[in-house]
């Protein structure tokens, strides 16, 4: 279990928990002992698929429809613009854990660790999640857990 991380001059950095995956994010941000929650909606479309085959030219995909090299431009596009979006949400510092169901959640620490040394990021696959799940993973990373509540008889 990882514990706050503390900043050159002793002041405690944000932990970071991002899941992702095409339709949306939630940023999970762990400061002065409190979590701080953002959604980020996605706006990238699903791979199209094929619709059978209508006849043979090389630079149509098979099905008919627009060439295959526009659609996966046109998807790129929407997909880079949705991680600009997620990484503006972002800290400058701190550790951040990169979670989620797919290739989203690879390409994103992959733009994380270009644009730093990595060494504060971290993965892991993990599927959907609910809100208070989220933050409870948070509250483990930030050395914090819940405290248990006992249930009481009714």
């Amino acid at each position: 279990m990882a514990s706050a991380a503390s900043g050159s001059r002793g002041e405690v950095l944000p932990i970071t928990l991002v899941w992702i995956d095409a339709r949306s994010a939630v940023v999970a941000t762990w400061e002065r002992g409190e979590a701080h929650t953002e959604g980020v909606s996605g706006d990238v479309p699903p791979h199209e698929r094929s619709g059978g085959h209508v006849r043979i030219d090389p630079t149509v995909r098979h099905g008919g429809g627009q060439r295959q090299d526009k659609l996966d431009h046109r998807r790129n596009d929407h997909e880079r613009a949705y991680l600009d979006g997620v990484t503006g949400h972002l800290p400058a510092s701190g550790p951040i854990e990169v979670i989620g169901p797919g290739p989203l959640r690879l390409r994103l620490v992959h733009r994380l660790q270009s644009s730093s040394d990595g060494s504060r990021l971290t993965t892991a696959p993990s599927g959907p999640l609910t809100e208070a799940q989220l933050l409870a993973r948070l509250r483990e990373l930030a050395g914090r857990p819940a405290p248990r509540q006992l249930a009481t008889a009714r």
